[in-house]
């Protein structure tokens, strides 16, 4: 990072919108192939199968949009990446619950864990971010 210039923090802010961009383009990809399972149910014996790659596509760009809003609206370097982690982390672990996993111990499987721990480290990290920002802002005043 020190070679392109900027804090490490910063990085991650600017490349944060194109990675939200990657994972929609992803989602759409595993639903058109239909690689991620989804839960099925049977609607007078239809099957009717959850599109929960195209639910977690929408999400993407929705956060991409709050994101972008976020860092327009009240600007704050460094908490545009936290603040995807924080999203992604949260409805990715929600939506673990509509997908079919075979690898599923208990009630979480390991994409329920990894997607809390990215919600928590977004969190704190975002937390962290604000309160450091707070306390600058407050010595130049």
């Amino acid at each position: 990072a020190k070679a392109v210039g900027c804090k490490p923090s910063v990085l991650l802010d600017y490349c944060a919108p194109f990675g939200l961009i990657l994972l929609a383009c992803v989602r759409v990809g595993c639903f058109i192939s239909g690689c991620c399972g989804a839960l099925t149910f049977w609607y007078h014996e239809n099957p009717i199968v959850l599109p929960v790659q195209l639910f977690e596509a929408a999400l993407d760009l929705a956060l991409l949009e709050w994101c972008c809003l976020t860092e327009h609206r009240r600007f704050q370097q460094g908490a545009v990446f936290p603040t995807l982690m924080l999203g992604y982390g949260s409805y990715r672990f929600l939506l673990e619950f509509l997908r079919k996993s075979a690898n599923s111990d208990g009630v979480f499987t390991n994409s329920h864990v990894c997607a809390l721990a990215c919600a928590i480290i977004g969190a704190i990290w975002l937390v962290v971010t604000l309160k450091k920002a707070s306390a600058a802002s407050k010595k130049t005043k």
